[in-house]
């Protein structure tokens, strides 16, 4: 049989190009089609459950993931409250977890001291309740309030001083005395009051005493004790006295000028500085 060049081509031609399209149906595949309603391109799966019956998502508080926390993992705050106490006592809680070792500046009536914040991150007093309504603290430019509740009063006595001279009341309660070294003879036999000491050394101090007004009738006797320590002979104090709580309020400022004593660890008892007490009969 003879072929024709022309032929034989034309041939060769057309089986390329079928096969050309067979290997192209091989490699060939459908796309999957998309689901009802589903986008496009997927990036992040979420899943949203609704909430329980009853819940109303409008009173669930947003909790911020950027808080910074203090000391065991407290809130910054920093807060202040008030609590009352019996026997006309109150607690200051200060709270400030992210300013430990700051100075806070409490005033609360004639009561004005200042405290170091604790590593625990906060400063926790026992005040009486003198018939102020608020406690205020100052942390540098902060502010904070709380009221204080009214209740039983306490009668108090104290004084203030700032100075390298450390100074505690002698109280001689109902017939007390005091031995040569300035401190309580017998103990007394209604002991009522307490002895409250606030702030430190380079800060401002107070040493205060608190009876409750209807502990009477008796005689409270109350002396000043002046420990030197390196501030030695002479040293010059300026201090304040006053009273407050359950008797009218009184105040007075005092200069003193220390020059009588043997050397700088000796303890000075300096009478006449505080009012006695006389309390009556409830």
């Amino acid at each position: 049989m003879n072929f024709r060049p022309e032929t034989l081509t034309a041939a060769l031609v057309v089986l390329a190009i079928v096969l050309a399209l067979f290997g192209f149906a091989l490699s060939w595949r459908p796309a999957t089609p998309a689901m009802p309603n589903s986008p496009a391109e997927a990036s992040v799966a979420s899943l949203s459950l609704p909430l329980p019956r009853g819940i109303d998502d409008t009173n669930i508080p947003d909790v911020s993931t950027t808080e910074t926390l203090g000391v065991d993992g407290l809130s910054c705050g920093p807060t202040l409250e008030v609590t009352p106490l019996p026997s006309g006592l109150i607690r200051a809680s200060l709270v400030a977890p992210c300013r430990v070792n700051a100075i806070a500046r409490f005033s609360y009536g004639p009561l004005e001291f200042a405290e170091r914040i604790s590593e625990r991150g906060g400063v926790w007093r026992l005040l009486p309740r003198l018939g102020v309504e608020t406690l205020r603290v100052e942390i540098d430019t902060l502010r904070l309030e709380a009221a204080v509740e009214p209740g039983s009063e306490v009668l108090a006595v104290g004084l203030a001083w700032d100075g390298p001279v450390d100074l505690r009341l002698n109280v001689r309660e109902f017939g007390a005395e005091l031995d040569r070294s300035g401190q309580r003879a017998d103990p007394p036999a209604r002991a009522l009051g307490e002895v409250f000491h606030y702030g430190a050394p380079g800060l401002g101090q107070i040493e205060l005493y608190t009876v409750p007004a209807d502990a009477g009738p008796g005689l409270v006797r109350l002396d000043v004790a002046a420990d030197l320590g390196v501030a030695g002979c002479p040293a010059e104090l300026g201090l304040r006295t006053f009273m407050a709580g359950a008797v009218p309020p009184k105040k007075r400022d005092i200069f003193l000028t220390l020059d009588q004593c043997d050397g700088p660890e000796q303890s000075i008892l300096l009478k006449n500085l505080l009012d006695d007490l006389r309390l009556q009969r409830p």
